[in-house]
């Protein structure tokens, strides 16, 4: 039987030492911190821990959490966005509302794990 390989989402950073089990979903968003062993799946925009990984705390708020997953900025060209400040999420997501009609959509080839690890998977 073949094991599912973990699905991981948008703008999600994974420190150094982490293990994820097969079949977990990582939201978009994400943050899991270092030599953290993640055995369920993680909502996104939530900071997780430890082993097993815990909810530590939400990025943002219900509201900004829901907004940035409609938004899906990570589906345009990174460059066009450069200008808007990160640091400030409102004001990010007016001027990314201002902007996005003017952006092309950013559609890089996806590689799956499957494509990553095959020579792996077929040794287990």
């Amino acid at each position: 039987m073949q094991k599912s390989l973990p699905v991981i989402g948008n703008d999600v950073w994974i420190a150094q030492n982490v293990s994820i089990n097969s079949g977990v979903t990582i939201g978009d968003g994400a943050v899991i911190a270092s030599n953290s062993v993640v055995t369920k799946d993680v909502a996104p925009f939530t900071i997780v821990g430890g082993n097993p990984a815990r909810l530590i705390r939400q990025r943002f708020n219900d509201d900004q959490i829901e907004m940035l997953s409609e938004l899906a900025w990570w589906d345009y060209e990174p460059n066009a966005f450069i200008h808007l400040d990160v640091t400030n999420i409102e004001a990010f997501v007016k001027g990314f509302l201002r902007v996005r009609n003017s952006v092309e959509p950013y559609a890089p080839k996806k590689v799956t794990g499957e494509e990553i690890f095959s020579d792996s998977l077929a040794a287990v």
